[in-house]
């Protein structure tokens, strides 16, 4: 069903007439999004296409749009960059803010260590700049090619977190738009004493900004806000020539990258929990082996190749990613004695593949500029799913090891793919303060028997963590909301009384959203 021409003609006087369409091809390349095909509706991996697209270019342009929504009870969904069905409206008769022109850098500030960003500035981008000034950011592991902005992914973490926190707990000043079209800005901001804190002096409402209230919509659209950046020891640009995939990377300076194997899931745990005590790690992440392949192969082929041979030589082995970096000589030889330390008591022993040729290079600036997201996760199979959660490293051998054995029944079914036991990616946030953990699933994005096993596997390692470990992967509707949270201080009906109260017209598509 078309949208009203008068309220099609009023959103287009507000954003100008090459800023709106609702041309069948423009609307079905926002419905094909990653995981599409897993939702019940889904038809050849579309989800639903939206009414409209709409790209405005200011917080004023979105405040107009949003106010027409409440006027003509049309619903509402803003993406940044885009990635996943969450981003996208969940509903028939719902247009798509898509912020795409909202994509500037407003302001770096070297001193205090933050940076103010519109929501379609990307992790490259923004790295890119703070680069040359000794700074650097979170970039979270779906790779540089989605939002710095801190306000766009369910955690946020990334392979850097333990040096560069994550998405969440880097969000300072908030520029919102509310589902009624009012305007409001949060900690410091909401003062006018600038975007320094996210907390005050000033209103704040971070309880209800963070997590999924962010990424999966249901509250209004945030228009600009400020990330914490944090120190960065090398240099203010890669160092690398020739064209993709077959670049030739110079190492970094005073930086090397480790992929150490260890006898258990214990001993991997005791190591990372050391080394983030320590403060020595730059990059510190328990990566599966298809992944770390992914990341160095330049083909499908080669990819193939190199998880066979990683596997062979891992003989079971979980692995975990280290990268140390430092701005002296002296400094980089402390860090690297107190690793060869942790090393040797724990068992841990460096894959030797790493230190070949070009490779030491290549993996140090794709890891820091997390530059491989798309390959590592789509290369193999054209599908992927990770389930995941906020899990601190001591409870991470139960996890990985209880999550792997929930997986491996699918694997041997041939639903998903045979990439080794150890698939998943666990990250250390702040040295060790947090921690997220998961695992991952290659699928054929076109066979229904694998729809049906990462369904399975969803709904098994729910039960898993929330009976044995006390976390659970974020429900999705309104019915997992009501399973979970009577066992978890019936959050549910807060949350529903905080949408009535920002949203009464319900205009904002709730859709993983209560």
């Amino acid at each position: 069903m078309a949208l009203a021409r008068d309220a099609y003609q009023a959103i287009e006087d507000a954003v100008g007439p090459e800023n709106i369409s609702e041309e069948p091809g423009i609307l079905d390349s926002y419905a094909f999004q990653w995981l599409g095909e897993l939702l019940p509706a889904a038809k050849d991996r579309f989800a639903v296409r939206p009414e409209t697209v709409v790209l405005p270019g200011s917080a004023e342009e979105v405040q107009t749009v949003v106010r027409i929504c409440n006027q003509y009870k049309i619903k509402f969904k803003a993406l940044s960059t885009g990635w996943g069905v969450h981003t996208i409206p969940g509903i028939e008769a719902t247009i798509q803010l898509d912020l795409r022109r909202m994509n500037r850098i407003l302001e770096i500030n070297e001193r205090n260590m933050y940076a103010v960003l519109e929501p379609y500035v990307i992790g490259a981008q923004l790295q890119a700049e703070l680069m040359k000034r000794g700074l650097n950011c979170n970039i979270i592991a779906a790779g540089s090619n989605t939002s710095a902005f801190p306000l766009t992914s369910l955690v946020g973490d990334g392979f850097s977190s333990v040096s560069n926190s994550m998405h969440g707990r880097s969000t300072l000043g908030v520029e919102w738009v509310l589902p009624t079209g009012e305007l409001l800005r949060l900690g410091a901001l909401g003062s006018g004493s600038g975007w320094f804190c996210g907390d005050g002096p000033g209103p704040s409402l971070r309880g209800i900004i963070r997590g999924v209230d962010a990424i999966a919509g249901g509250l209004g659209v945030f228009t600009k806000a400020a990330t914490k950046v944090y120190h960065w020891p090398g240099p203010p640009v890669p160092q690398g020539e020739g064209v993709s995939p077959s670049y030739t990377w110079k190492p970094l300076p005073d930086t090397h990258c480790y992929y150490i194997l260890f006898p258990s899931w214990e001993k991997l745990s005791e190591a990372g929990i050391r080394i983030g005590e320590s403060e020595i790690a730059y990059i510190l992440v328990a990566m599966s082996q298809s992944v770390l392949a992914a990341n160095i192969a330049t083909s499908n082929e080669e990819g193939a190749q190199l998880i066979s041979e990683i596997l062979e030589f891992s003989k079971g082995r979980p692995g975990l990613l280290v990268m140390i970096s430092a701005k002296s000589r002296k400094e980089f030889d402390y860090q690297e004695k107190v690793l060869r330390v942790i090393m040797t008591e724990t068992e841990g022993e460096c894959l030797p593949l790493l230190e070949e040729g070009n490779i030491q290079g290549s993996v140090t600036w794709r890891f820091t500029r997390v530059s491989a997201g798309v390959r590592q996760y789509f290369r193999f199979t054209g599908g992927y799913a990770y389930f995941g959660t906020m899990a601190n490293w001591n409870r991470l051998p139960g996890i990985r090891r209880e999550n792997n054995t929930i997986r491996e029944k699918f694997v041997r079914q041939g639903k998903i793919l045979d990439d080794g036991n150890a698939a998943g990616l666990s990250t250390s946030i702040e040295l060790g303060h947090l921690g997220a953990s998961g695992i991952e699933a290659f699928y054929d994005p076109t066979d229904p028997g694998a729809k049906e096993a990462l369904t399975q596997i969803s709904i098994e390692v729910s039960r898993l963590g929330l009976g044995k470990y006390k976390y659970t992967l974020p429900a999705t509707n309104a019915a997992e909301h009501d399973v979970l949270g009577p066992q978890l201080n019936n959050y549910q009906l807060w949350q529903r009384k905080i949408k009535k109260a920002f949203d009464p017209n319900v205009v904002s598509d709730t859709t993983n959203y209560i």
